[in-house]
C-alpha cells in the first residue's frame, strides 16, 4: 500500500530526548519499487513524521541493547500526536491510496478515542466495530491482507475521513 518498502530516519539520542513537533534528524531514506528517497537532515527543518514514529518507538518499541524505549525517546503530548494524525489524514487525501486513506482513519480513530497507539490493521480491526460502514473496512483489510482486487468507493472514503477528521477536531 505505501510507496515505499523500506522507510527510516536515523537520529541522534538528544533528537529523541527533547519533545519537539519537528524532530530533528541525521537521515532520513525511503525505498520502493520506483521511488526512492534519500534526505540529509543537516539544515533541515525536521520532520513532522516523527512526532508519531517517537511516540509509537516510546510505547511499543524493544530495545535490542541499552536503555529501554521509554528511556531513550521523550513523552509526546497527547495534544501534538492529535494534531500529528490529523496532518497524516490531509497527507492521505492528497497522496494515497484509498486503502491507506481508511486503514489510517481507522488507526487514528483508535487514537482520539483511547489514547492506543496501534498499527493500521489493528485500528481496522477495531474500528469496524463501531463504523457505520463495517464493509469499507473490511474490504480495506482485504486488500491489504491478501492482495483483493477491486477498488473502494471514493464517496464511502471520505466519509469514513471526515468523521474521523472531526473526531480529532474535537478530541483533547
Amino acid at each position: 500500500m505505501s510507496r515505499y518498502r523500506l522507510e527510516f530516519h536515523i537520529v541522534t539520542r538528544a533528537s529523541a530526548a527533547v519533545p519537539s513537533k519537528a524532530p530533528a534528524f541525521e537521515l532520513h531514506m525511503a525505498t520502493g519499487r520506483t521511488q526512492h528517497r534519500v534526505v540529509d537532515g543537516r539544515g533541515h527543518a525536521g520532520d513532522t513524521d516523527l512526532v508519531m514514529h517517537y511516540a509509537v518507538c516510546r510505547d511499543h518499541g524493544r530495545a535490542l541493547f541499552g536503555p529501554p524505549p521509554g528511556d531513550i525517546f521523550a513523552p509526546v503530548p497527547r495534544a501534538w500526536l492529535l494534531k500529528a494524525f490529523a496532518g497524516e489524514l490531509r497527507w492521505a487525501r492528497e497522496h494515497a491510496p484509498a486503502v491507506y486513506q481508511v486503514l489510517n482513519a481507522c488507526r487514528s480513530w483508535r487514537y482520539a478515542d483511547d489514547s492506543l497507539l496501534c498499527s493500521k490493521s489493528d485500528g481496522a480491526v477495531w474500528a469496524r466495530t463501531r463504523a457505520g460502514d463495517p464493509a469499507l473496512i473490511d474490504a480495506a483489510l482485504r486488500i491489504r491482507r491478501e492482495g483483493a482486487a477491486g477498488p473502494l468507493d471514493p464517496r464511502r472514503v471520505d466519509a469514513l475521513l471526515a468523521h474521523v477528521e472531526a473526531l480529532l477536531a474535537g478530541a483533547t
